[in-house]
């Protein structure tokens, strides 16, 4: 049997060595989002789907020309965006935690980014490169900034030593990578838990000789970059101080604060003395910064952007349009100061026009999360649970999407077919499992209300006549599949069940829950024959081979590792999708997995080879595209418009390349396994 520490070992071990040894993840350092074929390296040319940010958009910059930006997110990604189309260049995936600052060098050719990963990273943007990794800190990195000459980085943080607070910003060479020095001072709490806190906010004078930081200590503090030496510390704020900015002539200091305060102030840079205090908004106002010329001031909260007179204090503008209840946590303004560009944990940036307070363009992936996936017996259908509670019912053999189900009102948790393919069985936090006809599209009249519970977890015996569901609160029940009565249900879970499969001869049940634990029934008795640990937070999904011999677990960091349950090893790990991969699920003959992800893609693979076979993408209005490693591609009538092609930096609609991948026959025999 296999034991807890076993199991979770050999786990760990093998994601390691398929993540970090071979170094064949197709995400890379820094690439377009889809690795393309011998004749896209023909044409110099990278086509892929713009996916987007898989998670809350926590800062964003200009480049220096205004015809870039960047954007960094708690999904552990930098994207680089064209600011006139909207479309996505590269994306950067060296950090394996959240990314609190993005920076552009003062010439434009790097991006420099601060994570929580205790690292500072140097992007090379022409060529998508990794150049160097600044390690020293032991806590998160929360704000990064270049010198005016770019010679020189700062950084702050919320460092902690022999588990005192020893808040910290550190000054490091360019070049080498070295830290030149440590600026100590500040004296905050910091979240252990979260390992946040500290150092929120850093920025160099325009002269490039003084620095100022806030802190959670409530201050900010003027400091000598050459000496090390604290210059002068204002203080006045009643909360954690989570911004500050400096203007351009260097005679103002802006800052933002949270708690219960939730305010802005306006400093005098030369005197340390307070000019006013702004006091619109009602929740912690996480960035603040002055506009180009210094006249404007700009602020971003819960919900809204605020645009106000730097001389007056007067409140100009106010920007809405990111979704509702949604914190707005990042804001910066073009170089030429017409533009503002946010970030919002709505997972998307918005471009505005500062003149006119209209928003002008939304840069984000155009698909929403799959939350279950499933395979059909016959081999026909790849069936998708997504986000917005829809299924969408793909065609295997071409790619092409049949049709789409709506009925859900909450997430989508678990999808599964009948035996003989004719039924799907959708089970939803909306305490429902619906029956669906696949040759119809309709709903049917049998419907398995669930009061009690969310239900994560539904399956089908294998002869038809069962099916058994799990729910939220760790209980099992095996109903008819015909009437709906119940038979019995399976006791010894005390958390949520998020697994649940039918043996291939239907005498036993495995079950998996957050309680970290596998076991497997009699599914006659209903009693326990077996159990054991699996102890990790990073197993989203599992599915049960249809020998019942191996199973595949979907893991955080976007991996599926395939495990044979006899010789309790790891056979296969297959790599490619790029966040949390939610759902797994093998073909009936065991050749093929289905997997769905938050990258929003549905991904087939061939169990031999470990390689990719195609993407399965849908959109709104149910436009779709299906994508092979290659870059051919099938599209519905308007789906192609969601691809794009990286040319170097620049980046372009398909139109030009269509003649080149649009090619639904070799699309189709890829898929046919030719």
């Amino acid at each position: 049997m296999i034991n807890k520490f076993t199991f979770y070992a050999l786990i760990i071990l093998a994601l390691f060595l398929g993540c970090y040894g071979s170094g064949d993840k197709s995400q890379g350092s820094g690439t377009g989002e889809q690795v393309t074929g011998e004749e896209v390296a023909k044409q110099d040319a990278q086509v892929y789907v713009q996916l987007g940010h898989t998670d809350t958009v926590y800062c964003t910059a200009f480049s220096p020309d205004g015809k870039l930006i960047a954007s960094g997110s708690w999904d552990g990604t930098i994207r680089l965006w064209d600011a006139q189309t909207g479309r996505g260049i590269i994306t950067f995936s060296e950090h394996n935690s959240w990314v609190n600052s993005v920076v552009f060098s003062p010439d434009g050719r790097y991006i420099l980014s601060g994570s929580s990963d205790k690292t500072i990273k140097l992007w090379d943007i022409e060529n998508g490169q990794l150049v160097k990794t600044f390690s020293g800190h032991n806590g998160s990195v929360n704000s990064v900034a270049f010198s005016p000459d770019g010679k020189k980085i700062l950084s702050g943080s919320g460092d902690r030593l022999y588990g005192l607070n020893v808040d910290t910003l550190k000054l490091w060479d360019t070049e080498t990578g070295k830290e030149i020095r440590t600026f100590s001072g500040h004296d905050s709490y910091t979240d252990i838990i979260f390992k946040v806190g500290g150092v929120y906010s850093v920025a160099f004078s325009p002269d490039g000789k003084q620095a100022i930081s806030g802190s959670d200590d409530t201050t900010i503090r003027l400091w000598d970059i050459e000496t090390g030496n604290e210059i002068k510390t204002f203080t006045g704020h009643t909360a954690e101080i989570n911004s500050v900015s400096i203007s351009p002539d260097g005679k103002y200091i802006v800052s933002s604060s949270g708690g219960l305060e939730n305010a802005i102030k306006l400093w005098d840079a030369e005197t340390g003395n307070e000019i006013r205090t702004l006091f619109n908004h009602t929740s912690s106002i996480p960035v603040v910064v002055f506009s180009p010329d210094g006249r404007q001031i700009l602020s971003c909260s819960f919900n809204h952007l605020r645009l106000w007179d730097t001389q007056t204090g007067r409140e100009i503008k106010t920007f809405s349009g990111h979704r509702r209840n949604t914190w707005i946590y990042s804001g910066a303004f073009s170089p030429d100061g017409k533009y503002i560009v946010s970030g919002s944990n709505d997972r998307e940036l918005k471009l505005w026009d500062i003149e006119t307070g209209r928003e002008l363009k939304s840069f984000s992936g155009k698909t929403e999360f799959v939350t279950s996936i499933a395979y059909s017996a016959n081999g026909e259908y790849i069936l998708a649970a997504y986000l917005d509670f829809s299924l969408k019912l793909w065609d295997a053999a071409n790619g092409k999407l049949i049709r789409t189900f709506y009925g859900h009102t909450h997430r989508v948790e678990s999808t599964t077919f009948s035996p003989d393919s004719k039924y799907i069985f959708s089970a939803s936090r909306d305490k429902n499992i619906i029956i669906w006809e696949i040759e119809t599209g309709q709903r049917t009249n049998k419907s398995f209300p669930w009061f009690n519970s969310n239900i994560y977890a539904v399956d089908f015996s294998p002869d038809g006549k069962y099916i058994v569901s799990g729910a939220s609160d760790g209980s099992i029940i095996l109903r008819d599949a015909q009437t709906g009565f119940e038979i019995r249900s399976f006791s010894g879970h005390d958390d949520s069940i998020y697994f649940l499969k039918f043996s291939p001869d239907g005498k036993r049940i495995i079950s998996y829950s957050s309680d970290r634990s596998v076991l497997t029934w009699d599914t006659e008795t209903g009693n326990i024959i077996s159990s054991f640990g699996a102890d990790s937070d990073w197993i989203n999904s599992v599915a049960l081979s249809p020998d019942g011999y191996s199973i595949l677990l979907g893991a955080n960091g976007g991996e599926i590792v395939l495990f044979d349950l006899a010789l309790e090893q790891v056979i296969k790990i297959f790599t490619g999708h790029t966040a949390k991969t939610y759902s797994v699920s093998f073909s009936f003959v065991g050749k093929r997995i289905a997997s769905g992800s938050n990258d929003g893609t549905v991904r087939l693979w061939d169990i031999e080879t470990g390689q990719e076979i195609a993407q399965f993408i849908s959109f709104a209005n149910d436009e779709w595209i299906v994508t092979t490693p290659e870059g051919y591609y099938n599209a519905s009538e308007n789906g192609g418009q969601y691809l794009s092609v990286r040319t170097e930096n620049t980046v372009t609609g398909i139109d030009s390349f269509r003649h080149i991948f649009y090619k639904p026959d070799i699309v189709a025999e890829r898929l046919a396994g030719k």
